[in-house]
């Protein structure tokens, strides 16, 4: 069998009559397999996974960056985007700006969160898991009808390998992309700002402070007075946790990234979801975890 490196020399040969000096995986890769491709002074990035996202597409089609060159069904070829690490306190205000931004792209015929989040719950194959997880969906969706936001384009996943620095902020990977609330977007946003990517755990209070996050939506609404959109925020911030626990239920079976621990994740998602799951199902969802 041919190694996968190998496999993505010979597509950029054909594909673009590139040859490659260099392939590197990268580690910061959640969900897809992701390469690093080098060819002289020039950098791409190489993507591959299980089947080609329709509705990512769409987004795509929306952006101006990355450029894309080459798109199949398994698998797509980028031009690499040079940048700085993003630093969420630091570029708090800027990010505010991009997701507004963000938040404004007009997009028709397009899957919503409901439907995001469902998917994802089917993707489960233990039937009890599936079960649990759909039933305590009802709550979920009950917070945030309880929460009204926007209706808008939402990206849904800014950890901060998808946040760029450049001159500007540029957000990358949209294939959690939904129509939803937008305030939903932004407790994901602040969820991810206390999440320790280097050992795998959502840290509470690790992130932005309360002054930050106040001026997180000073700039994002352009107003002064924010209390009624950062208390609604901060209640939707257990839909963040249980996206994000879902989605690494399911992928704790794969297992794409042997350097990301997806059962502590998981474990570290779960303990903010008391209100969510009942006692006996904690238990359930633990012993499962536990087993795999």
């Amino acid at each position: 069998m041919k190694s996968i490196k190998f496999l993505i020399a010979d597509i950029f040969n054909k594909k673009l009559n590139i040859h490659i000096d260099k392939i590197v995986k990268q580690s910061d890769a959640y969900t897809n397999l992701v390469y690093k491709v080098d060819s002289g002074n020039e950098s791409f990035i190489y993507k591959k996974f299980e089947h080609l996202n329709l509705f990512e597409n769409l987004v795509l089609e929306k952006m101006s960056l990355p450029e894309i060159l080459v798109s199949e069904h398994d698998y797509r070829i980028e031009r690499f985007i040079k940048h700085k690490k993003v630093d969420f306190k630091n570029d708090c205000k800027e990010i505010a700006v991009a997701l507004k931004k963000f938040h404004t792209t007009e997009i028709k015929d397009f899957i919503n969160f409901k439907c995001l989040l469902l998917t994802e719950i089917n993707k489960i194959t233990n039937v009890k898991i599936s079960e649990i997880l759909e039933n305590a969906s009802i709550k979920i969706f009950n917070i945030i009808k309880n929460n009204q936001g926007k209706n808008v384009l939402c990206h849904n996943d800014l950890q901060p390998n998808n946040i760029l620095k450049t001159n500007t902020i540029i957000f990358i990977d949209f294939e959690y992309c939904s129509i939803g609330n937008n305030l939903v977007d932004i407790a994901n946003l602040f969820c991810e700002t206390e999440i320790d990517y280097e050992k795998n755990v959502y840290i509470k209070g690790s992130g932005y402070t309360e002054e930050e996050r106040i001026l997180f939506l000073r700039k994002y609404f352009n107003k002064n007075d924010v209390k009624c959109e950062l208390q609604k925020i901060n209640n939707l911030e257990v839909v963040s946790h249980f996206l994000w626990f879902v989605w690494s239920v399911y992928i704790i079976k794969s297992n794409n990234n042997s350097e990301f621990d997806y059962k502590k994740y998981s474990l570290s998602r779960l303990q903010y979801l008391n209100n969510i799951f009942t006692s006996d199902e904690i238990k359930i969802l633990l012993s499962y975890l536990n087993s795999v």
